[in-house]
């Protein structure tokens, strides 16, 4: 009942009378905008590039342990076909987090915390730009729109579509052009890729609205 309610679907567009009745939202008169936590995050990026396996797993996740002579201890990490499972399935060890989760404010394992933090820092703005992960998750996506049967003349409108719910603006058209015409990669496949890594990383993709 409460995420049929009118209250509960509403956006978050600014209301100027609204505002001026309720500046503080305490009436909910709109959504308030909120970040993304760090597991539909990165669910979000697997479901972008087609990757997310949503099935639950019938057990728990097989472990590799590397033992690092020289700093004296056993590193723990998920099995690498876990890698696309939906976030809430993988496996937390106080030894291991996956550096994604680190990276977005997930909380700490050997804590009891009734809150998680919510920071903004320029690691995850870096973790944007320099993950393996991500990368291979842009790139993956820019196969999947390369791959699929959407027309060369579509294929910007699909992936706003894919990562914002929306269609793009005839100044986000322009800009998205610019850049893939501009680019000096030779691969239109790495040209895609670099697009939706921008796209992952803008403040909308990890917002919602």
């Amino acid at each position: 009942e409460i995420m049929l309610s009118e209250t509960y679907r509403r956006q978050s567009a600014h209301d100027e009378a609204a505002a001026a009745v309720d500046p503080e939202n305490r009436l909910m008169w709109r959504a308030n905008v909120r970040r993304l936590q760090a597991e539909p995050l990165r669910d979000a990026l697997l479901v972008v590039s087609g990757e997310l396996d949503p099935e639950r797993p019938e057990k728990g996740s097989p472990v590799m342990y590397r033992t690092f002579r020289n700093m004296r201890q056993v590193v723990q990490k998920p099995d690498p076909e876990w890698e696309n499972r939906r976030s809430v399935y993988l496996p937390i060890m106080r030894g291991y987090v996956p550096s994604f989760l680190q990276a977005f404010d997930f909380a700490e394992p050997s804590q009891v915390m009734g809150r998680r933090d919510v920071t903004t820092v320029s690691t995850q703005a870096l973790y944007f730009m320099n993950s393996p992960f991500l990368m291979k998750q842009a790139r993956l996506a820019a196969g999947r729109l390369l791959a699929g049967e959407v027309a060369p003349k579509d294929r910007l409108t699909r992936a706003y579509r894919l990562c914002f719910g929306r269609e793009p603006s005839p100044e986000e058209i322009a800009a998205s052009r610019q850049y893939l015409n501009s680019t000096e990669e030779s691969k239109p496949g790495e040209r895609w890729a670099g697009l939706f890594q921008a796209l992952f990383a803008s403040a909308e993709f990890r917002y919602l609205r």
